[in-house]
């Protein structure tokens, strides 16, 4: 049997065949495991106590609730944070188990996964202290991590557990930068009546088309799932405020949730068959 077909699964043969083709000791790959797993604690840990300890004074929804944004989703919504750090957990013993178990080199995941922890405590300092331009710039940032991160794992055929997690982290970090974005434009210039209505709308449309987009390219039907739970939200959240808004941006998700999930193209294509045959019958 040869080294190729033979021993890159050999358990606790640490190695980047897949990644570089050849083999090789990734000596220091353990090493970025236990700092992953304790970015993961302290990122954990910040949260709890920004949010119970009050530190800046405040709590998010506190700072978030300043000024009334239109594009924001209602407060349950933001229970998927628990989803997101249960999911990462599972996605760090599964990176771990890749690395110890199979050997596969997981030092730029790891590596990533740290940069984004230390992001995520930036972000959340500066948003409780109300730095809000830079808490935004921090998370541009983040966001760009997470999506380098999940270029690397993304695979149609990949460990789900890899894989999901991360979508969902990316799914709910893109949704946030909008509302963030539009939090600090809304300090800035203050509520403009028919603006608000036209960003609403507008912005529900960019975040599905993004959804749609990941689903029908990138093959990832987890991700559009968080978009759309978040565009629902901010429906829900115009519903005292703007009933026909409202509708309109739930009609929008229930719109892009099945363009998403749809096999279109496939129907169009079965049409254009069933039209070619009976003009040639």
């Amino acid at each position: 049997m040869n080294e190729k077909q033979g021993n890159w699964r050999t358990p606790n043969k640490r190695v980047s065949y897949e990644t570089t083709g050849t083999y090789g000791i990734a000596s220091d790959a353990p090493w970025v495991l236990v700092l992953a797993w304790a970015s993961y604690v302290a990122m954990i840990g910040c949260n709890v106590a920004f949010e119970t300890l009050k530190l800046g004074g405040t709590t998010t929804a506190e700072v978030s609730n300043q000024v009334f944004v239109w594009f924001t989703p209602a407060g349950y919504a933001f229970a998927i944070w628990t989803v997101i750090y249960i999911g990462l957990a599972i996605w760090l013993i599964a990176l771990t188990r890749e690395e110890i178990h199979y050997g596969r080199s997981t030092r730029m995941q790891g590596v990533l996964f740290i940069a984004s922890s230390a992001l995520n405590i930036a972000w959340l300092a500066l948003f409780h202290y109300q730095l809000i331009a830079l808490s935004l710039v921090a998370l541009i940032l983040y966001w760009g991590v997470v999506a380098l991160l999940y270029s690397i794992v993304h695979s149609p055929n990949g460990n789900v557990a890899l894989r999901a997690p991360i979508s969902i982290y990316l799914g709910w970090l893109s949704v946030a930068v909008i509302i963030n974005a539009t939090n600090l434009i809304t300090r800035s210039m203050g509520s403009i009546a028919i603006l608000n209505e036209i960003s609403a709308i507008a912005l529900s449309v960019i975040a599905l088309g993004f959804a749609i987009a990941m689903a029908k390219l990138g093959k990832d039907y987890v991700l559009p799932a968080v978009v759309v739970w978040a565009v629902v939200a901010v429906g829900v959240h115009l519903a005292k405020v703007s009933p026909y808004v409202s509708a309109g941006v739930l009609a929008i998700a229930i719109i892009g949730a099945l363009i998403a999930y749809l096999p279109i193209e496939r129907l169009s294509y079965s049409r254009k068959g069933a039209t070619d045959y009976k003009s040639v019958g």
